[in-house]
């Protein structure tokens, strides 16, 4: 790899295989892979394969789309997400002007919705900044909405709203406000995670100022912004799929405006790596890194030697892995969020669920709460339950089977989004402030003969880690029923 500290890979297929789908998660899961194709590309993943993402991304869009051309938070949903919006339409300009085929209908609708949105000021001025950029960024600048928002505006706006409004006159060739506004502009981000509104952070709010510098052609800056970021990607440390997202983009973007950063394009990487069983791998490149799959050896040294054919200047080794175990090692948490599961017979009596014969009919109840000292109000929560393989879950939504008497003691709550897949049941939802339990239920089958692994019960904040709960999975059998 021609890149230092730039061991990303992981943060890209952590967005590819997010389990979630809304507005801000489909777009973030593919936007980075317009510009990380590089970095992404091995055996498995194909320009072909990439694209197919991308492609899949753009028509899922089209299920979030409003009659207005705003997008909701969820598919089908009635309500406009405005940050959602704004993300997806910057998503689908970028594809657009990479040459990937957006349906007219889907840009253009969009367009309308922002550039009449973009005459008001009822949203903050993060949305009201980032939607007058992506306009320009779209080849369809507004100037006066920009020059309302630099004269009202200004004073109040952070450093990330001002170097966005720098790079929108910068778009729409008004060069020399562009560059009185970016004089006034610093690089001051604030430590702080938003469970909604722009989902936003500090790191997300750092690659929006990278993003501009790039636009604007301010190099140093640009260079030791990129260094901050690859510094905090290549940690440990959990960051939100916004976060993640907007930085990997903004990586990407630097990488291709600034390939001389890494030296000459065409120098030559080549070598030899040697695999734990001693087999040896050459390699002979001037793209931007070579990768080889290891599937064995797990412990083992690996040794990677360079010959005489390189011309780069220096190299860089990553090791990176990903996996599913086979038996989960999830330990129990509680961080201001706590979940409960009861397991009942349709009759609504207690039952074990380890041990359970085949074609049983049985319910689990979930409960939810705030831990003591949580009284805020939370939002884009999810409660997620991944079935064992011999069992599966029976959609009441579809039979349009009520609940049973005997549950009228529980007050089931609605979730806002209801997502009922072959193997797991996933729910999202908001808790207002004087809201701190709910209940879910949902109906499940025993179909399969065999021993199976209950992956963990998940209750969290998709925008916060430090709102989680955790209940460890078990093993559970599903015997033959006596005959």
């Amino acid at each position: 790899m021609r890149m230092a500290k730039l061991n990303i890979g992981w943060r890209m297929w952590w967005l590819i295989h997010y389990p979630y789908g809304c507005i801000e998660q489909t777009v973030s899961s593919v936007f980075p892979q317009l510009y990380l194709k590089n970095f992404i590309k091995s055996r498995q993943e194909t320009d072909q394969k990439i694209d197919k993402n991308i492609n899949a991304a753009i028509k899922r869009l089209l299920t979030f789309q409003l009659p207005s051309g705003a997008f909701s938070y969820w598919p089908g949903g009635k309500n406009p997400s405005i940050w959602g919006t704004n993300y997806a339409g910057h998503f689908l300009a970028e594809a657009k002007k990479l040459g990937y085929h957006v349906p007219a209908d889907l840009f253009d609708n969009w367009l309308r919705f922002e550039k009449s949105r973009a005459l008001t000021t009822r949203d903050g001025l993060m949305e009201r900044t980032y939607r007058v950029y992506l306009l320009a960024e779209a080849g369809d600048p507004q100037l006066g909405p920009m020059n309302l928002l630099r004269e009202n505006s200004l004073k109040d706006m952070t450093d990330p709203e001002k170097w966005m409004l720098a790079e929108a006159y910068k778009l729409a060739g008004v060069n020399n406000t562009a560059e009185q506004i970016a004089g006034s502009a610093g690089f001051t981000t604030r430590n702080y995670n938003e469970f909604s509104g722009t989902y936003g952070s500090g790191l997300r709010d750092k690659a929006i100022i990278l993003e501009a510098l790039v636009v604007l052609e301010r190099w140093p800056e640009a260079t030791r912004i990129y260094k901050e970021i690859t510094e905090a990607l290549s940690t440990d440390s959990w960051y939100s799929t916004q976060t993640t997202g907007y930085a990997l983009l903004a990586l990407g973007k630097y990488i291709r405006a600034n390939q001389g950063e890494f030296g000459d394009e065409s120098a030559v990487l080549a070598g030899t790596i040697t695999l734990p069983d001693g087999q040896k791998v050459e390699f002979d490149t001037n793209s931007l890194k070579f990768s080889k799959e290891i599937t064995s050896g797990f412990g083992d040294s690996v040794t990677v030697s360079l010959n005489n054919k390189t011309t780069l200047k220096q190299a860089f080794a990553v090791l990176e892995w990903d996996g599913i175990p086979l038996i989960p090692d999830v330990q129990a948490v509680s961080r201001n969020l706590a979940v409960s599961v009861d397991w009942t017979d349709d009759d609504g009596l207690p039952i074990d669920p380890t041990d359970l014969p085949q074609g049983t009919t049985f319910w689990a109840h979930y409960t939810v709460s705030k831990t003591t000292g949580i009284n805020a109000s939370l939002d884009n929560l999810a409660l997620v339950q991944v079935l064992p393989a011999g069992w599966e879950i029976e959609n009441t939504r579809l039979s349009g089977e009520g609940m049973p008497e005997w549950m009228r003691k529980w007050r089931i709550s609605q979730a806002e989004y209801t997502d009922i897949r072959d193997d797991r049941i996933m729910w999202f939802f908001n808790m207002p402030q004087n809201n701190n339990k709910m209940d879910f239920v949902v109906k499940l089958n025993t179909v399969t003969v065999g021993e199976f692994i209950l992956p963990p019960t998940i209750f969290e904040a998709m925008y916060d880690n430090s709102y989680k709960a955790v209940l460890p999975g078990k093993k559970v059998t599903v015997h033959m029923r006596a005959k």
